[in-house]
């Protein structure tokens, strides 16, 4: 990490002893919550009369048919639902596909374990990736942020639904916090997003921003080599089945399919949840894009300091890119511990409250009808703008204070 961010109490040091007992407790009460859905899923509480997965299947069945040969088949809607059972049992719900050829490198290798390592590896690889990062950004202890992880209320959706969240969060953070002292390797942590493009929409503008020419060329040649391997390892049919594809995936969801638009956590999916119809929701969430750009380089551009230019470039993706769901919402943390450090009293009140709210996400916009990611995201991008904009060692004064 950079001297800016090391010179910085590291996260710990700002929480009370009593909140950081509340962190216990809500981490504790999570993991509960956790265990009973796992055991709820089996079967283990009351029996089941259909059965049930997770979104895990949806990876480990495009897996398994391009360790088979037919990577093309991923793209298959009834090819892919019959590897699902075939992974998972007969009759459960179809997951849908939609990454591309790039992701299914990752998928292809877990498929070569049994589904519940495969799905224990995932997703322990994915936490420790997400802890790591949350480390670098804050420069809090190991402890401290893996209470703060296991206390974040959306980590336990993440974790039960198998879905691949904790990876994107981490390579944005990674990617940031690295580009000072190591361009190449933020670059190719960047190049990670591939498995996910939309959620690397800001990366060149936060580079460029920057001037990190470095970092702009290794993220560049990352993606080349990521999809140069893809077609090496499963042919161009692959890519032609896939692109189809992907031009009709926003199709699906503008009719609310597999998701009702309260399930997102964009704008887009915020105006329509308000009412807007589809080209109106589509101007707003352009619009979004284009401030969520402007600010993310006014950070990036200031330059000072790593940790705001971490939380702004994890916020602003959430306000830039249309279909994001609640479980995607993991850089929100990233964002809240890069900014603690350096956060004045009032700030990180609001930081604790963005905290607090996040784990609303799944409910709000479905029944309750108020779009509450855009605003949390907006919150934050709002606040590492601020920071990036004060002298320097002024938020340091604030942190005494904040402390005592």
């Amino acid at each position: 990490m950079s001297a800016a961010l090391s010179a910085i109490r590291p996260l710990s040091a700002g929480l009370a002893g009593q909140a950081r007992a509340g962190l216990r407790s809500l981490a504790a009460i999570q993991a509960l919550l956790l265990a009973i859905a796992i055991a709820g899923t089996h079967g283990w509480i009351v029996p089941l009369h259909a059965a049930t997965t997770t979104d895990f299947v949806s990876f480990y069945a495009a897996g398994a048919l391009a360790d088979a040969g037919t990577a093309p088949l991923a793209y298959d809607f009834a090819a892919h639902a019959i590897a699902e059972q075939q992974a998972a049992g007969a009759g459960v719900p179809y997951e849908f596909f939609f990454y591309p050829p790039t992701f299914l490198l990752l998928c292809a290798a877990l498929a070569k374990l049994p589904y519940l390592a495969a799905f224990i590896a995932f997703e322990a690889a994915g936490l420790a990736l997400f802890l790591a990062a949350l480390r670098r950004v804050s420069g809090a202890g190991l402890g401290t942020i893996a209470v703060l992880a296991c206390a974040f209320p959306l980590t336990v959706w993440v974790l039960g639904l198998g879905q691949n969240s904790l990876f994107i969060a981490a390579a944005l953070a990674f990617g940031a916090a690295l580009v000072d002292r190591r361009p190449v390797l933020a670059g190719l942590c960047f190049a990670a997003l591939a498995v996910k493009p939309h959620f690397g929409l800001l990366v060149p503008v936060a580079l460029l921003a920057g001037g990190h020419w470095r970092a702009v060329a290794a993220a560049g040649c990352g993606v080349a080599g990521l999809v140069a391997l893809s077609v090496a390892t499963f042919g161009l049919a692959t890519w032609a089945a896939f692109l189809p594809l992907a031009g009709w995936a926003p199709s699906a969801f503008a009719a609310e399919i597999p998701c009702r638009f309260g399930a997102l956590v964009s704008v887009l999916g915020a105006a329509r949840v308000l009412g807007a119809g589809a080209g109106m929701a589509s101007i707003a969430q352009t619009a979004s894009a284009l401030a969520a750009s402007v600010m993310v380089a006014l950070v990036w551009r200031a330059g000072r300091d790593p940790a705001p230019r971490a939380a702004a470039l994890a916020a602003g993706t959430l306000l830039s890119v249309p279909v994001a769901l609640f479980y995607d919402a993991m850089p929100l943390l990233i964002a809240i511990a890069a900014l603690w450090p350096g956060a004045s009293a009032r700030h990180r009140r609001a930081l604790a409250a963005t905290f607090l709210l996040a784990g609303l996400l799944p409910f709000f916009g479905r029944g309750l009808g108020l779009p509450l990611g855009p605003v949390l995201a907006a919150g934050l991008l709002s606040l590492a703008l601020l920071q990036s904009c004060r002298p320097a060692g002024s938020a340091r004064q604030d942190l005494p204070a904040a402390a005592a």
